[in-house]
């Protein structure tokens, strides 16, 4: 029976964002359906003409999700029961826009948003692009790492590092993103647009490799 050395590579890196993610959550209740779907559409034209007056377009503007669903409320009636009652339908829709790490033009964005009367949630996120390189570079860093490791194992137990016969890797998937901020867009009406003074915190991903050596 053959003897091996498995050691566990491991890579770390610590980025820093260079993309920013807003997200606008619109959603309102109307009696109707049709209602709902009209005005879902409504509000969708409004808050594209805001941002193309800063220079996006219609492309830049992408819907991640979008749903009209019925909503109801239960009240007790006067036997002590439940009744269930139609309150109207809710429309949710969430518009993606991806801007570079810009301060001054984040708050013109929300500056825009905020003069429309759709009043949407806005939900902020820094993120890392280029999200395949950084794998492979987490990949070279982990075997670098098992290696160094190997040897210095085997040196200290006086032992001779033959070939590696198996590699083990499975990517784990790290979160590219911050934190997700939220604003409420209601409590940012004014007159001009607004000085947003963010640091986004440094992203730390890692990930990890098992080598298995045979033993000379």
């Amino acid at each position: 029976m053959e003897k091996i050395l498995k050691v566990t590579g491991r890579g770390k890196k610590v980025l820093h964002p260079n993309k920013i993610e807003i997200t606008l959550v619109l959603t309102q209740v109307f009696k109707e359906y049709s209602l709902a779907l009209v005005n879902a559409s409504n509000d969708v034209r409004k808050i594209k003409e805001s941002l193309t007056s800063l220079g996006f377009k219609d492309k830049d503007i992408k819907t991640s999700h979008f749903s009209i669903k019925a909503e109801y409320e239960s009240k007790r009636n006067l036997e002590g029961g439940f009744v269930t009652t139609l309150v109207g339908y809710r429309y949710n829709q969430n518009l993606n826009l991806k801007i570079n790490v810009d301060n001054e033009l984040l708050g013109k964005i929300i500056f825009m948003v905020g003069q429309t009367n759709v009043n949407p949630k806005i939900e902020i996120r820094y993120l890392v692009e280029d999200i395949e390189s950084i794998k492979n570079e987490l990949i070279e860093i982990a075997i670098k790492d098992g290696q160094n490791k190997a040897s210095i194992i085997a040196s200290a137990a006086s032992l001779m590092l033959g070939e590696i016969i198996n590699i083990d890797y499975s990517f784990q998937e790290d979160h590219f993103s911050s934190r997700t901020m939220e604003m409420d867009v209601a409590q940012f009406k004014s007159n001009k647009s607004y000085d947003i003074d963010l640091t986004p915190e440094d992203i730390e991903i890692s990930d990890s490799v098992n080598i298995t050596y045979i033993i000379k």
